[in-house]
C-alpha cells in the first residue's frame, strides 16, 4: 500500500474510532437514562403504598419524569445512531481502500462526502428527528 493510502487509512480509522466511541457513550447515556427511569418509577409505586412522607416520594416520582425528559430532550438514541451510521461509513472506505484497492482519489472524495452528508443529517437531527441510514450511492440498501 502506498504512503498516502495508508496515511489516508489511519486517518480514517481514526475518526471512525472516535465516532464509535461516541455512538457508546450516547448509547450508554440512553442506557442509564431508561434504567433511573424505570427504577424510580417502580421505587414511586412502593413508596406511594408505604408510610413513607409524601416529599420522598415525589421527590423519587419526580426522578422517573427526569430521566425520560431528558432521554427525550437530548434524544441519545438518536445521537448513537449518527454516531455509529459515521463510523460504519468510514470503516468501509478504510476497509476499501486497504484491501479493495480503491483508488486514494475516491476514498478521499467518499470522505468528503461522508463529512458533509453526515453533518447535514446532525443538522436535521437537532431540530428534531432520528437519523436515518443513508442508501448506498446509485439507490439500494442502506448501508
Amino acid at each position: 500500500m502506498r504512503q498516502d493510502s495508508q496515511e489516508l487509512v489511519e486517518e480514517l480509522n481514526a475518526e471512525a474510532a472516535v465516532a464509535f466511541d461516541g455512538g457508546r457513550t450516547n448509547h450508554l447515556g440512553d442506557l442509564a437514562c431508561s434504567i433511573v427511569s424505570i427504577v424510580t418509577s417502580a421505587a414511586a409505586t412502593v413508596l406511594a403504598g408505604s408510610d413513607a412522607p409524601g416529599w420522598i416520594t415525589a421527590i423519587v416520582a419526580a426522578l422517573s419524569g427526569l430521566g425520560a425528559s431528558l432521554q427525550r430532550v437530548i434524544d441519545f438514541r438518536g445521537r448513537a445512531t449518527w454516531y455509529f451510521i459515521k463510523a460504519a461509513q468510514l470503516r468501509n472506505i478504510s476497509l476499501n481502500l486497504k484491501y479493495a484497492a480503491m483508488p486514494i482519489a475516491d476514498a478521499a472524495k467518499q470522505f468528503g462526502e461522508i463529512d458533509k452528508t453526515m453533518e447535514e443529517r446532525w443538522s436535521a437531527m437537532v431540530k428534531g428527528g432520528t437519523p436515518q441510514a443513508p442508501e448506498r450511492q446509485g439507490g439500494g440498501d442502506p448501508i
